[in-house]
């Protein structure tokens, strides 16, 4: 067997143990009896387009849930959705309005989320970007796969307007299938208040820049398991969004690179030699090259499959064509190589209008290296 053939076969392989994994995939165990309350935390930046494209589909979320508490937390730099928020909330008794204060955290969002949390009695705690539509019954879905209240949940969002956000985050999908790589995303995440307050988790946001990620690394390293709830899906549009595809996945991916670690660096690594591999079979051998090819569309069905069943949920948001969604797919496996190389050589992100350097000493400090 020659080593290209011997190569395909390791693609297929992987292949089939991504797939049996989503099959696999267990439904949610079921939310515990009696009833259980949840307080939503939604950090705000600003006032911007995706916020008041939301406000009316977030008062259809608060008046279905009354046992929900939501709590929006404004930056104290520019809480200019206030007088939209008031206006649309003012009249709902499960809505909270809180402005941050200052020297909480390095980060306005994570300055927020440690305001939205004080006083916290409720037996859970949710976390939601305003940057994608919610589903029905979004809050009990996550509750629904804590497993009775001892893991954490996490959920993700589909792009429904771009080709190449689509690819990218549906390669973040696979890793929600996988109980080793999966982590939180705080777009949509919920915690045990138990859990929350144990960890001191709000101790951890005031000493870093994100928010998701290091909240990960204390409960892998607390044991806590973290749950995904694919019912939990929202969508996005990033039509809504003034930065590009590149700049979008070179925040990810920086923020990946500190977040993570070596867990990241494992993952880039990957990638590349899967990329490597596939364009060395191309040009040396082709029909090895057609099995992995076809290995690596498998799983790109796969994914666009589950992401299909998320979109299904919103009937009034029209999807990219699946054409150009295979394009998309395609244009970010031969990008990702050097997407990842670029996030090695920088440490500077800009996020909502502000620049963050990701410094070394600055990510030691605040135990985000692995």
């Amino acid at each position: 067997m020659s080593v290209q053939v011997l190569l395909a076969l390791v693609l297929v392989a992987e292949t089939i143990v991504i797939l049996a994994r989503q099959l696999q995939h267990p439904p949610p165990p079921g939310e515990r009896a009696g009833p259980s309350t949840t307080r939503v935390v939604i950090p705000l930046i600003g006032f911007d387009d995706d916020l008041a494209a939301n406000l009316l589909p977030l008062l259809t979320h608060v008046r279905e849930d009354r046992s929900t508490r939501w709590v929006f937390a404004l930056s104290y730099r520019d809480p200019s959705a206030e007088p939209a928020l008031r206006e649309t909330f003012g009249d709902e008794p499960n809505v909270e309005i809180r402005l941050s204060r200052p020297g909480g955290a390095p980060s306005d969002k994570n300055n927020n989320m440690i305001e939205g949390t004080r006083g916290l009695t409720e037996e859970f705690v949710a976390f939601v970007d305003i940057d994608h539509e919610l589903p029905q019954g979004f809050v009990g879905n996550l509750r629904e796969a804590s497993v009775g209240g001892t893991a954490a949940v996490t959920t993700l969002n589909v792009y429904a307007d771009d080709p190449f956000r689509a690819a990218w985050w549906g390669r973040e999908l696979e890793d929600m299938f996988d109980g080793q790589r999966r982590y939180l995303w705080g777009g949509g995440m919920l915690i045990p208040t138990a859990i929350w307050t144990a960890l001191r988790l709000s101790d951890v946001l005031s000493c870093h820049i994100h928010d998701d990620l290091p909240i990960t690394r204390t409960l892998r390293r607390a044991g806590v398991p973290i749950e995904f709830a694919p019912a939990a899906m929202g969508i996005s549009h990033a039509a809504r969004h003034p930065d590009s595809f590149l700049s979008w996945a070179h925040r990810i991916s920086v923020l990946g690179r500190f977040g993570l670690g070596a867990a990241w660096r494992r993952y880039a690594l990957l990638d590349a030699a899967r990329f490597c591999v596939v364009l060395w079979l191309v040009m040396t051998a082709p029909l090895a090259a057609s099995l992995a090819i076809v290995a690596l569309a498998a799983r790109w069905v796969a994914r666009d499959r589950l992401a299909a069943a998320a979109a299904d949920r919103f009937p009034s948001v029209p999807r990219t064509p699946a054409f150009r969604r295979a394009i998309g797919a395609a244009a970010v496996f031969c990008l990702a190589p050097a997407i990842f190389g670029v996030a090695v050589l920088t440490r500077r992100i800009r996020y909502r209008g502000i620049e963050y350097s990701m410094t070394k000493n600055a990510a030691s400090a605040a135990g985000l290296e692995g």
